[in-house]
């Protein structure tokens, strides 16, 4: 065997090929008992939980959503048009959006839904918010106890800017490409610029 056909045996031992690396900042209890609230041994603090699903389809405490429930969110995009209309309601000043706003986002195509998430967020003023500069945005578990953010505008706000695993405040909006998982946002705390919503 030649030196070169040698190193296309070569294999980085340390992730195994399609190995998909997850990051999961967990707290400890600080010595003397005296913990910061919120921040991971990571240096990250956590900012705000945005959990769409649960916020208009609630289950119980503790438990998992069962995943043969039959509602066809992917074609009707309902998690989508809920989150919408309150968003769109709470830049009203609703608390929540009146019949005909909901009629309204109802009748729209979905490409007409990501396209108003997409003017919703950013007519959100991310500094009045205190949304970090930058963060981390890990999925949770359905056994997580955090509270989660109540306002959409926030949520819009936080998944419009999402790329992949990473927001940035100043990213520009796109159309969000989940609002079916519970997000964590982490901020390094070295960044931090607000408190947590």
């Amino acid at each position: 065997m030649t030196r070169l056909e040698g190193t296309g045996l070569l294999h980085n031992m340390s992730a195994p090929p399609r190995a998909l690396i997850t990051f999961r900042p967990v707290g400890s209890a600080a010595r003397g008992g005296s913990a910061v609230e919120g921040v991971a041994p990571s240096g990250l603090r956590w900012h705000c939980r945005v959990d769409v699903l649960n916020r208009f389809w609630p289950v119980e405490p503790g438990l998992a959503r069962d995943p043969a429930e039959g509602i066809e969110w992917h074609q009707t995009r309902e998690p989508e048009r809920r989150l919408l209309a309150q968003a769109m309601a709470e830049e009203r000043g609703w608390t929540q959006p009146d019949a005909a706003l909901a009629s309204e986002v109802d009748a729209m195509p979905a490409e007409a839904v990501f396209d108003a998430l997409c003017d919703v967020a950013r007519r959100v003023d991310v500094d009045a918010l205190a949304l970090p500069r930058m963060g981390f945005l890990v999925a949770v578990s359905p056994t997580s106890r955090r509270p989660a953010t109540a306002s959409m505008r926030v949520a819009v706000a936080v998944l419009a800017r999402r790329r992949g695993t990473i927001f940035g405040r100043h990213f520009d909006p796109l159309p969000p490409s989940d609002v079916w998982r519970t997000l964590d946002l982490w901020e390094p705390c070295s960044l931090r610029t607000g408190g947590a919503r």
